[in-house]
């Protein structure tokens, strides 16, 4: 076997055990994909510069198997990861922890449909914008969905839009497991629906 290429520790953390070079050394070649996926998962779990930055990802950790390069880049080759992003928490609503069991690879559309961007927010729930009347106005994404006398009205408008939006999502999904995720995150809009 050959040496190991780089025995330096990937964020304090992290082993690269390739056998081979990860970094691009002639003219037109490319860094390895494996190992961009991996570098980039440790450095949101374990990079203090990124914290700083975006303190959504402190707290992120990585399971004990995957701090070996090898050991990830197995279990990539065996997912849909091509043109896709790593997520932890599609299926696990919350998670901060990186494993098998808790990612999966989705679209870039996926992840941004998921995205909620709490501190660009302000005071007001996801959806919901207050205008200079004193009502509130529910929007999802490019929908406009009305005027409303209360932000839960406004916020459950917006709920209701993007469970139908991610009905029609998940069925183009071809892993049950992200379809299934996608709508069981907003089902309980329709829930709430048929309470009020």
């Amino acid at each position: 076997m050959k040496a190991l290429v780089n025995k330096r520790r990937v964020f304090g953390v992290g082993l690269n055990d390739a056998d081979y070079p990860i970094k691009p050394r002639a003219p037109g070649s490319v860094w390895c994909p494996y190992y961009i996926v991996w570098a980039s998962m440790l450095r949101r779990a374990y990079s203090k510069v990124l914290h700083k930055k975006q303190p959504r990802y402190i707290g992120c950790t990585v399971c004990p198997e995957w701090l070996t390069f090898s050991k990830f880049k197995n279990w990539m080759l065996l997912q849909d990861w091509q043109g896709k992003q790593l997520d932890k928490d599609i299926l696990l609503d919350g998670n901060m922890h990186y494993s098998p069991e808790n990612c999966v690879f989705v679209s870039g559309a996926v992840n941004k449909f998921l995205t909620d961007r709490a501190s660009d927010r302000g005071l007001h729930p996801i959806g919901v914008v207050e205008n200079q009347y004193g009502r509130f106005i529910a929007k999802c994404g490019k929908v406009y969905l009305g005027v409303f006398l209360t932000t839960e009205a406004a916020h459950n408008a917006w709920g209701i839009e993007k469970l139908k939006q991610a009905r029609s999502i998940a069925a183009s999904q071809l892993d049950a497991r992200i379809a299934s995720a996608l709508i069981r995150r907003f089902v309980k809009y329709e829930t709430d629906n048929q309470l009020a």
